[in-house]
């Protein structure tokens, strides 16, 4: 039988992991979501040992859960040199440097290092909250795009 106490100290446990929020960075899933809102509406990143790359955005396409290409490109250029951040463009031009990936339960978040001018941070959001059956309704996925000088001179 449970004390008060006990209830106290377990209701206490319960509201420390409903707050918790948790980033696997570190770890490589098997995929990386992109652009998630439905089993008919989703974009992967596939990073396992399955096909996958390691969860580098560039080198291969993004794809649908089936595994269907779903044809993202992301390009950058930077003083007249064109780099390739995501997707897998024939012919491929240089290969911006991946640096990092994080990823939530509604993000996934990348870093990239630009022929050592630029950093680039890209952003996917996928919105989905319980709460909210509006906005679960609507087919929206966000990608933000974050360019920032890391030499300190300004470029094209």
């Amino acid at each position: 039988m449970f004390t008060l106490a006990k209830l106290t100290q377990l209701a206490s446990l319960g509201a420390a992991f409903a707050t918790a929020q948790s980033s696997f960075g570190p770890t490589r899933p098997p995929a990386i979501p992109l652009a998630v809102r439905s089993p008919y509406l989703s974009t992967w990143q596939r990073a396992g040992s399955d096909g996958g790359n390691g969860g580098y955005l560039a080198g291969q396409w993004p794809s649908f859960w089936t595994g269907a290409v779903t044809g993202w490109t992301g390009l950058i250029r930077v003083d007249n040199t064109t780099y390739t951040f995501m997707g897998n463009p024939n012919p491929l031009p240089e290969v911006a440097k991946q640096t990092s990936a994080a990823y939530t339960s509604t993000r996934s978040i990348f870093g990239f290092d630009v022929g050592g001018k630029v950093s680039l941070e890209v952003i996917f959001l996928s919105p989905v909250t319980p709460n909210d059956l509006i906005a679960q309704s609507a087919p929206i996925s966000y990608m933000a795009v974050n360019v920032k000088s890391t030499d300190g001179n300004q470029h094209d």
